[in-house]
């Protein structure tokens, strides 16, 4: 059986404690106006920290370095998430 492997990023200001979301206005139809956390897949060789950081910044333009994520991991293999 065969992973892919993803990064979600839930951002929370740490002066206000509220988490930062986005408005979708592309991808799947059925998501525009849907508030959605940037996130995607993991290219090869890369680890959950660079690929947060790259996802960051194609989606919103913010730079986050590598080493300012806490990982938090979820693993399933329920069929509805691929």
């Amino acid at each position: 059986m065969s992973f892919t492997s993803y990064v979600l990023m839930l951002v929370i200001d740490p002066t206000t404690r509220h988490a930062v979301g986005l408005i979708k206005r592309r991808g799947p139809a059925f998501l525009h106006g849907k508030i959605s956390f940037p996130g995607g897949k993991l290219e090869p060789g890369e680890t959950p920290e660079a690929a947060a950081s790259r996802e960051m910044r194609e989606e919103t333009g913010l730079r986050i370095d590598e080493t300012g994520w806490t990982r938090a991991s979820y693993v399933t293999d329920d069929k509805s998430y691929r």
